[in-house]
């Protein structure tokens, strides 16, 4: 899909409106205050070594972050001579969204009135560039009816004059900087992609305080617990550990900060990855009891619409429905489904796919009757997984594409979301060693496990999870074993639902 300018520049104009003043109580989320005055401290160049990286995990607003930047110290520098800022992403539509939202915060902050937002408009395309391979101009005038018309063509020119202030790019962009501006980079992130290799040299250049002709200031932004879909060496040289490293070298641990509130996730189903990728310091804003409060699921209600659909006189399909009841009455934003484990050599289990149908089918009934604002996903680390959830939905007649991968779904979430656990054990002898992804890849489960807003379904073998054992360069790696032994001790406590559809072993 082509993104055009002129809909960012009247997209933030009319988000300027409803975009709330974002604060946060400095004593209960002191780290965001922290890491925004370091940010902010490297870009002013008022700290020795100009380097700051700021790990967000899921849901845990790096945005805010980033929209602070814009209001308290972008913004005040636009009418200035003298600096260029640049915002960089990997991904065309992450630009685009920065787009937005910093454009936004900015008019919010210097023209509150649309009327003198007009004025202020009709600036951006002279110091504002936007560039992607698919962000484009479709050279019609913005803003016609409410500004009588802007052109915003010149905001995908890859030459920077001397006028222009601020930049949103992708990494693989080379635009032309004219003078001998100061250059600051905020890099959005970058822990998710190999490309930003091109900007590892930036590190070292800064340390070294001796090139002018390389940037001046760096943050950057990302989280090395959920980078996915790369490989080992292209890990080592991800931005966001080569920042860390350097930082870590030269004793200054203070300027790399963890966010740790996750805004998405209701407690108590943040612990899994809290306790397994954050050291057991991510919390969480809100629990089920806010974030399910005021809904109504009842289990005969669903099984008469499901019917429509599908037997609902099933065992497995009854027990599913009940789970759901039984965990939104209470409140209780994690179900756990637990089965058998994942047979070797096959990247579909037909037991989770067939349970993952009945729990997406029956969160899909109850939104047509409950709210059909509630937004619904079936994820899982196999694509044979999720394509047969679609292709159930289709054959029944739902015909809703509502299953994706999980590694399609980073960085995006859902209200509610069915989830199916992949390979729990790290390798087994022959070809299936490469199919074990969370051997490959342990950040996945952590994906897996915070896409949802309200409530996750998780179906899979618990015990697996907690008996993972795995080695990476010489060391255990814990993550996944500690998830999987939080998830337990969930269960036991009572604080998640639980259905155990094992032969025998169950938790309880």
């Amino acid at each position: 899909m082509i993104l055009h300018v002129e809909r960012c520049l009247e997209e933030a104009f009319r988000l300027a409106d409803r975009l709330q003043r974002r604060r946060l109580d400095r004593d209960r989320f002191p780290t965001y205050e922290e890491s925004y005055w370091l940010a902010r401290r490297v870009l002013e160049l008022n700290v020795d070594i100009p380097i700051a990286a700021i790990q967000g995990p899921p849901g845990s607003g790096k945005t805010y972050i980033v929209e602070l930047l814009a209001e308290e110290y972008i913004a005040d520098r636009l009418a200035e001579p003298g600096e260029l800022v640049f915002y960089i992403a990997p991904t065309n539509e992450l630009v685009f969204e920065a787009c937005v939202r910093v454009l936004a915060t900015i008019f919010r902050k210097v023209a509150p009135d649309p009327r003198e937002r007009c004025r202020w408009a009709r600036e951006v395309p002279h110091i504002v560039r936007v560039l992607g391979y698919r962000i484009r101009s479709d050279q019609r005038r913005a803003l016609r009816e409410t500004c009588g018309g802007i052109g915003a063509s010149e905001m995908v020119d890859l030459k920077i004059d001397k006028d222009v202030k601020l930049v949103f790019a992708t990494e693989f962009q080379r635009p032309y900087i004219e003078g001998e501006a100061p250059v600051k980079l905020i890099v959005d992130e970058s822990s998710r992609s190999p490309f930003f290799r091109s900007l590892t040299p930036v590190v070292r250049r800064i340390v070294a305080k001796k090139y002018r002709d390389f940037p001046e200031a760096l943050v950057v932004l990302g989280d090395p617990q959920q980078a996915i879909s790369i490989t080992g060496y292209s890990r080592d040289i991800l931005l966001m550990n080569v920042a860390g490293r350097k930082l870590k070298e030269l004793g200054l641990e203070d300027r790399y900060k963890l966010l740790d509130f996750t805004f998405r996730l209701p407690a108590p189903s943040h612990e899994p990855i809290s306790f397994g990728y954050y050291e057991n310091v991510l919390r969480a804003l809100e629990g089920g009891s806010q974030r399910l409060s005021g809904l109504d699921f009842s289990a005969g209600r669903i099984l008469a619409r499901m019917g429509r659909y599908v037997n609902t006189s099933k065992t497995e399909l009854q027990q599913v429905v009940s789970l759901l009841e039984e965990a939104i009455g209470s409140r209780t934003p994690l179900v756990v489904l637990d089965v058998n484990a994942f047979k070797s050599g096959d990247t579909l289990d037909e037991e989770r796919a067939r349970l993952g149908f009945y729990a997406t089918l029956a969160l899909l009934a109850w939104r047509e009757v409950e709210d059909p604002r509630l937004s619904v996903a079936a994820t899982s680390i196999y694509t044979d997984m999720s394509s047969y959830i679609n292709f159930q939905l289709g054959r029944v007649g739902a015909g809703l594409d509502v299953s994706h991968t999980v590694q399609s779904m980073i960085g995006g979430e859902r209200d509610l979301v069915v989830t199916m656990l992949g390979k729990e054990y790290a390798a087994s002898e022959g070809a299936d060693m490469f199919a074990t992804l969370y051997a490959r890849e342990p950040e996945l489960l952590n994906v897996q496990l915070s896409r949802h807003r309200r409530l996750i379904v998780a179906i899979g073998c618990v015990e697996c999870l907690e008996r993972f054992r795995l080695r990476r360069g010489g060391a255990p790696d814990e993550r996944i074993s500690r998830a999987g032994g939080k998830i337990s001790e969930l269960v036991e406590s009572g604080e998640a639902v639980y259905g155990c559809f094992k032969r025998s072993g169950c938790l309880r």
